[in-house]
């Protein structure tokens, strides 16, 4: 399986997509997902992010990341051809994570863990959103949070990482 982070070059882009690739595969083998896969990582500021938020969601607030699928999977029965593939590199394209380091260092701060646990969190919670999942709704969400403590934990990654 091939995974591709596709992000802006600089050093702190560099390790946000080697942490989002190591995401997409734990997210691909819980899953039992088995295709090549491309995901567009973003760093944002608090004000572009809040703009992006404004835009596409209506809510003029700071967040700490936004999902934008490109596909239309059903939560727990994704499948390639639920995703368009690149002509770059054959990876089927999951879609856009935009996060923002600095919410993200906030975050980790209030929650008393480390920033490595908190960017794996959003990670792997925008992942889940990539390939279908949601937490509208209470049953949504007794899926989601669960699912993405279950992947942390089987990276190594705990609330005291």
């Amino acid at each position: 399986m091939n995974i591709v982070v596709v992000s802006e070059e600089s050093e702190a882009a560099e390790k946000y997509a080697a942490l989002c690739k190591n995401c997409v595969s734990a997210v691909f083998k819980r899953l039992s997902l088995d295709f090549d896969a491309e995901v567009s990582l973003s760093l944002v500021s608090e004000s572009e992010i809040r703009e992006i938020n404004l835009e596409h969601r209506a809510i003029d607030m700071v967040t700490d990341v936004l999902s934008f699928p490109l596909g239309t999977p059903e939560p727990f029965a994704a499948v390639a051809e639920d995703f368009d593939v690149s002509p770059e590199n054959g990876c089927h394209c999951l879609g856009d994570i935009v996060l923002c380091p600095e919410r993200a260092a906030a975050q980790a701060l209030e929650y008393g863990h480390s920033l490595r646990r908190e960017n794996a969190f959003l990670l792997v919670h925008s992942i889940l959103h990539l390939l279908g999942f949601d937490h509208v709704s209470t049953e949504q969400e007794a899926v989601m949070f669960p699912l993405t403590e279950e992947i942390l934990n089987g990276m190594g990654i705990d609330r005291d990482a």
